[in-house]
């Protein structure tokens, strides 16, 4: 049988679909068939156990990570509503230009006007919750943003930042 490129995809998506879900018994677990062995002769337990090295896809909606109440979504619609312009002119992708598109201004004083609000003033910090906080992940539409991104651009607007949070504490 001819081999193909797609073979290693082919058995992660068949172990997912056909052994997934949980339902494997890990190599490390005490068995005896797939089942624990009772101490005092009875019946031995059937038991589902987590496999958390299977590999799966997961359909999410985004919208659904935080409710319709949550302060992340009150701090986007706030940013939403200020003139960032001081922001944008300092921004130096353009369209039909060479480089990488610079991220929205917006969101990044949305990330850290969020962080402070939670006591995180680390770029390292964001960059790890954007990977598990559902308001962080929510508020970057999923993207995992590089450390280094968040604190160049804290760097170059350290005073507007600090008088952006000042006032909306003070708000």
């Amino acid at each position: 049988m001819k081999k193909s490129l797609l073979d290693p995809f082919r058995a992660i998506f068949m172990s997912v679909i056909w052994g997934g879900f949980g339902m494997n018994n890990p190599p490390d677990a005490p068995r005896s068939g797939g089942v624990f062995d009772t101490p005092s002769g009875d019946p031995a337990l059937r038991l589902i156990y987590a496999d958390r090295r299977q590999l799966c896809w997961t359909m999410l909606d985004v919208e659904l990570l935080v409710g319709p109440d949550d302060s992340v979504r009150a701090i986007w619609e706030l940013v939403g509503r200020l003139d960032l312009s001081a922001f944008a002119s300092r921004v130096g992708s353009f369209e039909g230009a060479a480089g990488r598109p610079a991220y929205d201004p917006a969101l990044l004083v949305s990330l850290w006007i969020y962080a402070y609000s939670r006591r995180i003033g680390s770029a390292r910090e964001i960059e790890r919750r954007l990977a598990f906080d559902p308001g962080f992940r929510w508020l970057a539409g999923l993207m995992i943003i590089n450390h280094h991104t968040l604190s160049d651009f804290r760097v170059a607007h350290h005073s507007v930042l600090d008088l952006l949070f000042t006032q909306l504490l003070a708000a």
